[in-house]
C-alpha cells in the first residue's frame, strides 16, 4: 500500500507536506506510509479516498483502477490540475450536467451571439433571437435541477466534513497514543535493585 499512496501524492504533484495538508494529519506520518514502516488505520484509508476520489478496493490491494469513475470526479480531477477557483469548478460542473443535445445548441448560439455582439451586426443577432427563449427556458429549467442537485450536494459535504472532522480528532488521539506507546517502547528496562542484608 505505501507505494499506491505515494502513487496518488505524485499522480496530483504534492509534497508530503501538501498531501499530509490535505489530509489535515502529520507529515512525519505520510513519510512512515510512504516507506512502509506504518500502514494506514481504515479512517485514513477512507479519508484518502474520500479526498482524492481514490478506488478503496485499489488502495488496499492494487486491484481494480486507481480512480472511481464518475463524470463529477473527472471534473473534480480537472478543476484541481487547474486550480479552478470555486465559482469555476461550479460553472465547469453545472456546464456537464446540462443535456449534451441541449449543452450543444447553446453554447453554439451563444458562441455565434459573442462573435456578432462584438462585430456589430445586429442582423444576426436579431435573426436569433426568436428561437432562444425555447433554447433559455431549457437551460434554466436545467439549471433550476442543478442548483436543487448543488443544494443537496452542500448539504451532504457539510455532513461529510463533519465526520472527516470527527476522524481527524480520532486519528489525532490514535497517533498520541501510539508516540506514547513507542516512548515506552524505547525506554529501557531497569531490573529491580535487590538489596543485600
Amino acid at each position: 500500500m505505501n507505494e499506491r499512496i505515494k502513487k496518488i501524492r505524485k499522480f496530483f504533484n504534492l509534497t508530503q507536506q501538501e498531501f499530509s495538508d490535505r489530509l489535515k494529519i502529520k507529515r512525519g506520518t505520510i513519510a512512515s506510509y510512504e516507506i512502509g514502516r506504518n500502514e494506514p488505520i481504515d479512517a485514513v484509508i477512507s479519508l484518502i479516498c474520500r479526498e482524492f476520489n481514490v478506488n478503496e478496493a485499489w488502495l488496499r490491494t492494487g486491484e481494480g483502477n486507481m480512480f472511481n469513475k464518475t463524470e463529477s470526479s473527472a471534473v473534480e480531477r480537472l478543476c484541481t490540475e487547474l486550480k479552478a477557483s470555486e465559482l469555476e469548478r461550479q460553472i465547469i460542473s453545472a456546464y456537464f450536467k446540462i443535456e449534451p443535445n441541449i449543452r450543444d445548441s447553446f453554447v453554439r448560439r451563444l458562441i455565434h451571439e459573442v462573435e456578432a455582439k462584438r462585430n456589430n451586426d445586429m442582423e444576426t443577432t436579431s435573426e436569433l433571437t426568436p428561437s432562444m427563449p425555447d433554447v433559455t427556458q431549457d437551460v434554466m429549467s436545467e439549471l433550476a435541477e442543478i442548483k436543487r442537485q448543488n443544494q443537496e450536494m452542500a448539504q451532504q459535504n457539510r455532513e461529510v466534513v463533519r465526520q472527516n472532522k470527527e476522524l481527524l480528532t480520532r486519528l489525532e488521539v490514535l497517533e498520541k497514543e501510539e508516540d506514547e506507546w513507542q516512548r515506552e517502547q524505547m525506554k529501557p528496562s531497569i531490573p529491580p535493585t535487590r538489596f543485600h542484608t
